[in-house]
């Protein structure tokens, strides 16, 4: 890294940019300029090389420009933490520009030929603005759009803008509601992070965005979840609901889900959070450390800790040729067969049956059905790959009434 001070004779020359000692780095290997921390610098300064490849600015107080340096090269820009009350005129960097941090001003408005004429961004950050809304161009290129922390009212309903965003943030503002026709705009989403937005319930990300991967819903008031959520679910893997209001879990039986954050929640502890124990207990998911608030008998424990006699209360209503200690009635796993009356007292083993109730075969595990009991079949390990071929490792499973 070489370090350049400003002296104040060169100031002289720049002082419409520069008032008194300037300091800023360049490095020459990685085309890095940064010029940071400087309550003193106004304006956009003019000796960035033009050859930069990225350009830091931060924590400055640089107040709105209408013209920028033409550099060509320039792939990161970073305005954050400065003075700015509108959308900068970027053109001279358009070319190149791919990653635009803007977050952290007072930016309230945004001219749409401004913003479509950065045709190559990939990443705009908007965190902590004063916006309301979005213009909707294409940006073709467009993957992460942070638009957190500013004064909306609802996600912006953008089908240009949106089109091909894999990241969507829009959490720290007053969004109690998250309307259908805003999530389908952004068919491609993977990534939605709705954290302290005021969500007064689960936004519909299974109808509209079936290619979402991690869904984010710390700090909001939702009371609840929809009953098929997990039922509708392709490929959502992390599931982060901290402090809410959420009392139950739907099912999560062949769910793709494997990280589910519930801290801070008043958890009932009962017969409806088995599919989630039983996973757990397979190494399926894993769920933080979660505590129950109810029942009284189970107040504080972590659901780690809590055994499947518990979760089910009375378990002890059945009695059966197989030892039975559950009777689970439906349809508590949204499996095609509709209640499980049976269900052998091992961990693995109930796993089994639900995954088994679900489909021929998944997941590992193949259901048999037995011609000369009807009701009846076998569960076990696929071998060989077949669906029809179990292990002799397997054990009776009763559907009944």
């Amino acid at each position: 890294m070489i370090r350049f001070s400003k002296s104040a004779t060169i100031c002289l020359v720049l002082q419409t940019f520069f008032i008194g000692s300037r300091t800023f780095d360049w490095d020459p290997e990685s085309k890095t300029f940064n010029q940071i921390n400087d309550k003193n610098l106004t304006s956009i300064p003019t000796n960035i090389p033009t050859d930069a490849i990225v350009v830091n600015l931060r924590n400055n107080a640089i107040q709105d420009f209408t013209s920028f340096p033409r550099l060509d090269l320039v792939t990161d820009l970073t305005l954050t933490y400065n003075a700015l009350t509108a959308f900068p005129d970027l053109t001279n960097a358009s070319a190149s520009l791919k990653y635009l941090f803007l977050g952290n001003n007072n930016i309230t408005q945004i001219s749409a030929d401004l913003l479509s004429s950065l045709d190559q961004l990939e990443l705009l950050q908007l965190s902590n603005n004063r916006l309301r809304n979005l213009p909707d161009v294409y940006i073709p290129n467009l993957r992460f759009l942070h638009i957190n922390g500013n004064i909306m009212s609802d996600i912006p309903l953008l089908p240009l803008l949106g089109a091909d965003v894999r990241r969507l943030d829009a959490g720290q503002q007053a969004i109690s509601y998250v309307g259908l026709e805003s999530l389908k705009a952004m068919p491609h989403l993977e990534f939605l992070n709705m954290d302290q937005a005021g969500l007064m319930e689960v936004p519909p990300v299974m109808e509209a965005n079936p290619m979402i991967n991690y869904l984010s819903l710390m700090t909001n008031n939702i009371t609840a979840i929809p009953d098929d959520f997990f039922l509708h679910n392709q490929q959502l893997a992390v599931l982060s609901l901290e402090f809410n209001r959420i009392r139950s879990i739907p099912d999560v039986c062949l769910s793709p889900i494997s990280t589910l954050m519930l801290s801070g929640n008043p958890i009932t502890c009962d017969e409806k959070l088995l599919s989630i124990k039983v996973a757990t207990e397979m190494g399926k998911l894993y769920v933080d450390g979660v505590t129950c608030s109810h029942p009284t008998s189970l107040q504080g424990k972590p659901i780690a800790n809590v055994t499947l006699q518990e979760f089910r209360g009375r378990s002890q209503d059945y009695q059966g040729s197989h030892d039975v200690l559950y009777k689970l009635r439906g349809p508590l796993y949204f499996c095609d067969k509709p209640n499980i009356a049976e269900v052998v007292p091992n961990v693995n083993k109930m796993m089994c049956a639900l995954l088994c109730t679900r489909s021929i075969h998944c997941d590992g595990w193949s259901y048999e059905p037995d011609t000369s009991r009807p009701g009846y079949g076998k569960c076990g390990l696929v071998m060989w790959g077949s669906p029809s071929a179990v292990d002799t490792s397997t054990f009776d499973v009763f559907y009944g009434k």
